[in-house]
């Protein structure tokens, strides 16, 4: 992520004593990583039921608000709002893979609605200190442009009068030169002068290394804003393209249903909703068997029991899967011998 030094908007003076800060909130980020590893665990062990229930218990009853006190708790804000992010992602995860697609949807409109809120709150939080800096450079820029020549002129006054002295006070000294009482108090009196000007120079300068400072410390606050925007902009995208991945998944699968049932009732098949289309699937073994992997074919397959609540031959198939068998495995039929009496001798 960022580094973890920022720039911290100076008090321009302190009044009271500020009083004790509330605890901080858990770290999102931090819960999301911890619960992780367990929540993999459980859909590696084809228990997307128990993953989906531990991900929903990681989401907060109340989302975290934007604190916009200064640059520092803006990134926070924003790596708070990053982990509840991937809070809903992992928890929609979850609900795919239970099967529950519907219940996905639901859950990625809800991330996309906080994730477009956070970015919206995002932009009016940072307003103002964006503003103040802005304005703190503008000043500089007017500063420096008004006193530079000042500083210019005043510094070759300054030059010329200290060349003069030491020039004028070697001559004395060489006896060279004789300064007259008046001579002399003129040149007291231009060396206060000169000590006013050094003094204004160094005031100058010291100024304009202050805005200088401001100005180096303003395109750091930017470039953390630019940041903030970006990533906010990122979370919406992400939660818009997820949630179109589900809808348009649902929407198809609705339409191959419908459009399978239609040519099933030409043909005079009674049909019986989700049912006629999911035995058809499960009589076609490649459709279960031809997916990659175990837990791809039984996220398919707790598909077809929500589509088809009770089907016993899903359900057979998801049992032999979770037995790490294969999907289709038959167990083998051992015949009963019969006894025969023993004959009496």
């Amino acid at each position: 992520m960022r580094p973890a030094t920022l720039v911290f908007l100076p008090a321009l003076a302190l009044v009271a004593q500020a009083p004790a800060p509330a605890p901080a909130p858990p770290d999102l980020r931090q819960q999301f990583n911890a619960a992780l590893p367990s929540i993999n665990q459980l859909l590696m062990g084809l228990k997307p039921q128990d993953a989906m229930a531990k991900a929903g218990a990681l989401i907060p009853a109340q989302p975290p608000t934007l604190d916009a006190t200064n640059l520092q708790t803006l990134v926070r804000s924003v790596e708070q709002a990053q982990g509840l992010m991937s809070m809903y992602r992992l928890w929609a995860s979850t609900a795919i893979a239970a099967g529950q697609w519907e219940k996905a949807q639901d859950i990625q409109a809800k991330r996309l609605t906080l994730a477009q809120t956070f970015q919206a709150d995002l932009a009016k939080g940072q307003q103002p200190i964006q503003a103040m800096w802005d304005k703190a450079v503008a000043d500089g820029k007017a500063y420096i442009a008004a006193n530079q020549p000042r500083q210019a002129d005043l510094e070759a006054k300054f030059k010329a009068f200290t060349t003069e002295f030491n020039q004028t006070k070697a001559d004395v000294a060489a006896k060279k030169k004789t300064l007259t009482k008046q001579e002399v108090e003129d040149i007291n009196a231009r060396g206060r002068v000169a000590t006013q000007q050094q003094q204004e120079i160094a005031q100058i300068a010291a100024t304009i290394k202050l805005h200088q400072d401001n100005a180096a410390k303003a395109a750091i606050v930017s470039k953390y804003m630019t940041e903030n925007t970006t990533e906010a902009a990122e979370m919406v995208k992400g939660a818009s393209d997820d949630l179109a991945k589900v809808k348009a998944n649902i929407a198809a699968q609705a339409k191959e249903i419908a459009d399978f049932n239609a040519q099933e009732a030409k043909k005079r098949v009674k049909v019986v909703g989700n049912r006629t289309w999911v035995d058809a699937v499960l009589r076609k073994h490649e459709n279960i068997t031809g997916l990659p992997t175990p837990i791809e074919q039984a996220d398919f397959v707790n598909r077809l029991l929500v589509l088809d609540p009770g089907n016993p031959e899903a359900e057979r198939v998801l049992h032999n899967l979770t037995e790490g068998k294969e999907a289709f495995a038959v167990e083998p039929h051992h015949p009963v011998r019969k006894v025969h009496p023993r004959r009496k001798k």
